[in-house]
């Protein structure tokens, strides 16, 4: 938390689907999304559906070093979806 003491982050749940908002920005990002999927086959679905279209994938789906097995795209407007499990 900053010195403020005021969040910066803040998870939204339903369900299985997992929603994060976070004001700390990856540098040269507008904003980040991190959307939590219910599992690793559902990041790769995503994945699959998502290369059938013009979504611009900017990482593929892989195990990152922190555990996390995600995919991250970026929307016309450049922001960063982090679409993991």
């Amino acid at each position: 938390m900053p010195a403020d003491g005021k969040p910066t982050f803040a998870y939204v749940y339903r369900g299985d689907f997992e929603l994060f908002l976070s004001q700390e920005l990856p540098v040269g990002s507008p904003m980040c999304i991190v959307v939590g999927l219910p599992s690793t086959g559902a990041v790769t679905a995503l994945w699959e559906e998502y290369k059938m279209t013009d979504a611009l994938v900017v990482e593929t789906p892989s195990r990152r070093p922190w555990g996390t097995f995600e995919m991250r795209v970026r929307d016309r407007d450049g922001h960063i979806f982090r679409m993991l499990h």
